[in-house]
């Protein structure tokens, strides 16, 4: 009898298929995952979910190495959190989705929250056209 494992929204696997138990269980609960990127060593995840290892994460969260999500906390508010997208020249982060507000901004539907040292609390948005 093959070993189960829960994963709640995200598991990484290994280049076999095996699941990465060196991942932790993120514990994505309050809805879905709809997107993953990679940003480095980090994973960005979006969706309708609102809590990631009982961190409150509203649609967005991004995970370390490890699985264990860290600061970046944007505060999307809407119902979703559809692509996620994350520019090779630069690393910065762009979503689409269901939403009008980010970090406090109004954003419809397109942001991009820029990244500061400390990555976040506060979230300068880059105006796009």
């Amino acid at each position: 009898m093959a070993r189960q494992h829960t994963r709640n929204g995200v598991a990484r696997l290994n280049s076999n298929g095996t699941l990465d138990s060196s991942f932790a269980n993120p514990n994505v609960t309050g809805g879905v995952v709809n997107a993953v990127a990679v940003q480095g060593s980090s994973v960005i995840i979006g969706g309708t979910f609102t809590t990631v290892n009982s961190n409150g994460r509203n649609h967005i969260a991004r995970l370390d190495s490890s699985g264990n999500p860290d600061s970046f906390n944007p505060n999307v508010t809407g119902s979703a959190v559809n692509a996620v997208a994350v520019q090779s020249s630069d690393g910065h982060i762009l979503i689409g989705g269901n939403f009008t507000m980010v970090g406090g901004t109004g954003r419809n539907n397109i942001a991009e929250p820029i990244l500061t040292a400390s990555s976040m609390p506060s979230i300068p948005m880059r105006t796009m056209l």
